[in-house]
């Protein structure tokens, strides 16, 4: 797993932000200190913010411009 990106994603949530639908800005609201300290799983049934952070190694000079999520439903009989 060598190369310019070489790192890991993580995706964290951060149960104590409420999602609104104002069209607020989560960046920089993670309060992720730690990878280990990331949430994985939140219970509930109401919507969740994700925040998905890249992280890299300090010697590393990543390239990483982006990244893209999509989400498939199955299909209801």
């Amino acid at each position: 797993m060598n190369g310019p990106n070489w790192g890991t994603l993580i995706l964290h949530g951060n149960p104590d932000i409420v999602y609104t639908d104002d069209g607020s800005s989560y960046r920089g609201q993670s309060n992720l200190e730690s990878c280990n300290d990331a949430v994985l799983s939140i219970e509930g049934d109401g919507p969740v913010v994700i925040h998905a952070l890249a992280a890299f190694r300090v010697s590393t000079a990543p390239r990483l411009k982006g990244i893209t999520f999509g989400v498939e439903y199955g299909t209801v009989s």
